[in-house]
């Protein structure tokens, strides 16, 4: 996973980098078929700011995602690429 801040800045724990450690700042949850984002992951975001989050898979997919976090809440929302 690419996290990225709107200036074009690294976002998340690791930030000498854009790429966030699978497990540590995400991790899937194969019966659920979706992505969880770790408490400590969003923890290290800027709060209010808009991240981008791209997920990068094994078959050449990539899925965006723009995330906020704000006090103790996160939210979500998937990003569709323009035809």
């Amino acid at each position: 996973m690419e996290a990225r801040y709107g200036d074009g800045s690294n976002a998340g724990q690791t930030d000498w980098t854009p790429y966030q450690e699978f497990n540590k700042s995400f991790k899937p949850d194969y019966p659920n078929d979706t992505i969880v984002l770790t408490p400590e992951f969003l923890d290290a975001l800027r709060d209010g700011e808009l991240v981008t989050l791209t997920f990068h898979f094994y078959s050449g997919e990539k899925l965006m995602y723009h995330v906020k976090e704000s006090g103790d809440s996160a939210t979500g929302t998937r990003v569709t690429p323009a035809s």
